[in-house]
C-alpha cells in the first residue's frame, strides 16, 4: 500500500525521470536520438511546461521522449495532459497527437467501409440483373411462347424456382466492381511509372513539427521553422507525421505534393513506391 502511495504521489516529470534512469541512459542521449533541444526534455523532467514550445508541440516532446524510455506513448500523453490541463498544453486539442491521428484514420476507415457497402448494395443487383436479362434473351423459345399471349406473359412472371441454377449463382457470388485507376498527373496524359526510390524534400513557412521515417527508420525528426528545409531517400515507403498541416510542403520525387490539410491538423502520410503518385497535386 505504502509503494502504491508514493508511486501515485510521483510527478509527471520524475515519473519520466525514473523510467529513464532504469533504462541507463542521459537526458543527452534522448535529444541526440530524437533531435529535441536539450533545454526542453530536461524542463519536462523538472515540470517546467512553461519553457516548452506549448500545445501539439510538447505533447510531440513527451510522445518521442516516451518511446525512448519504454513507456507507452499514449498513455504517457495523457498522463501530461491530465496533469497539466492548462492552455499551454492543451491548445489546439485536449488529446494526445495519436488520438488526434487516430481520429483521422478511424473516419478514413469508416468512409471505406461505406465505399465497400454502397458498391456492394448497388452492384449485386445491377449483376443479378444483368444475368437475368441475358439468360433471358438466350432462353429458346417454345411454340406456346410464340403463339399463347398468355404463354408469353407467364415467360414475364416466372418465379425464380423455375431460373436455371447457375442464375442465382452468379448474382450470389458476384464482387464489387473494382473502382477506376488514378487520374492521370496533370500534364503527363498518363499514370507515371513506379519509381526506384522515393525522393523527399521538405519545407515549412512556419514553426512545424516533423518526424520523417524512411523504410522503417526515423531519418528526422524536430521542429522547421519559416524556410527551413530537410530532404530524405527510401528504397520502398516513407511515413512523414506532421505537426502543422498548414505550413508543411513537400515534394515527392521533384514534383510538388498535394496539400495535406487544414493549418493545425496533425496528419500522417504513408507514402511507397505504389500510390507515390496519388500524393501529388493534380
Amino acid at each position: 500500500m505504502t509503494g502504491a502511495r508514493a508511486a501515485h504521489a510521483m510527478s509527471f516529470g520524475d515519473h519520466l525521470r525514473a523510467a529513464r534512469t532504469a533504462r541507463g541512459i542521459s537526458v543527452r542521449d534522448i535529444s541526440v536520438r530524437t533531435r529535441i533541444a536539450l533545454r526542453s526534455l530536461e524542463a519536462l523532467e523538472q515540470n517546467e511546461i512553461s519553457k516548452l514550445p506549448g500545445g501539439i508541440f510538447s505533447r510531440a516532446f513527451v510522445r518521442a521522449y516516451a518511446q525512448e524510455v519504454g513507456l507507452d506513448p499514449d498513455e504517457t500523453v495523457r498522463m501530461f495532459v491530465q496533469e497539466f490541463p492548462i492552455d499551454h498544453v492543451i491548445a489546439g486539442s485536449t488529446e494526445s497527437v495519436e488520438g488526434e491521428i487516430g481520429r483521422g484514420q478511424e473516419a478514413q476507415r469508416r468512409r471505406l467501409r461505406l465505399g465497400y457497402l454502397l458498391t456492394a448494395a448497388i452492384g449485386i443487383p445491377l449483376v443479378g440483373l444483368a444475368a437475368y436479362l441475358i439468360w433471358s434473351a438466350r432462353r429458346p423459345a417454345s411454340a406456346a411462347d410464340l403463339t399463347s399471349p398468355s404463354a408469353a406473359t407467364s415467360t414475364v412472371s416466372e418465379p425464380v424456382a423455375a431460373r436455371p441454377a447457375s442464375t442465382s449463382s452468379s448474382a450470389s457470388t458476384s464482387t464489387p466492381v473494382p473502382a477506376p485507376p488514378p487520374a492521370p498527373i496533370k500534364g503527363t496524359g498518363v499514370a507515371l511509372a513506379t519509381p526506384d526510390a522515393l525522393k523527399i524534400a521538405v519545407s515549412a513557412e512556419g514553426p512545424c513539427w516533423i518526424r520523417v521515417r524512411s523504410d522503417g527508420a526515423i531519418r528526422y525528426q524536430g521542429t522547421l521553422n519559416a524556410g527551413d528545409k530537410q530532404t530524405g531517400e527510401a528504397r520502398d515507403s516513407l511515413e512523414v507525421t506532421v505537426g502543422d498541416a498548414g505550413q508543411f510542403r513537400y515534394t515527392i520525387n521533384g514534383r510538388p505534393g498535394r496539400v495535406l490539410g487544414k493549418p493545425g491538423e496533425v496528419v500522417v502520410a504513408r507514402i511507397n513506391r505504389t500510390n507515390w503518385q496519388d500524393w501529388l497535386q493534380r
